[in-house]
């Protein structure tokens, strides 16, 4: 939803008629001037959002890993070192996030040096 009002919020009518002063075709317009703007405006509500969702659901059994605290649960019965699961499990989320937040954060810094120049 918040990619969405990032998108909304952003007219791109007046880039339209730039472009249309330089005789683009709407195609054109779309793919090298709009699309691209567009896009740099949803990367950080999207970074958020999957963000976000690797810390609701643990999305980590895609990258497979098995769910992280059920896992830690089941150690943690096992051999009752409960302070030392948890830090373990905490640290391979905060990995997880932070390198999820990273990317995202390269990535939007490269749109923006692409499009500055």
């Amino acid at each position: 939803m918040r990619c969405c009002r990032s998108v909304n919020s952003w007219r791109p009518h007046r880039t339209g008629y730039g472009a249309a002063c330089t005789i683009c075709r709407p195609r054109q317009l779309l793919r090298h001037i709009i699309l691209p703007q567009a896009f740099q405006r949803m990367i950080p509500p999207l970074a958020g959002q999957a963000i976000s969702t690797i810390k609701d659901s643990a999305i980590v059994s895609i990258i497979s890993i098995q769910e992280l605290t059920f896992q830690g649960m089941e150690l943690m019965a096992a051999t009752y070192l409960t302070f030392e699961v948890w830090i373990t499990v905490t640290l391979l989320y905060f990995l997880l996030t932070y390198s999820c937040s990273w990317l995202a954060g390269r990535l939007e810094l490269r749109l923006r040096r692409a499009y500055l120049y």
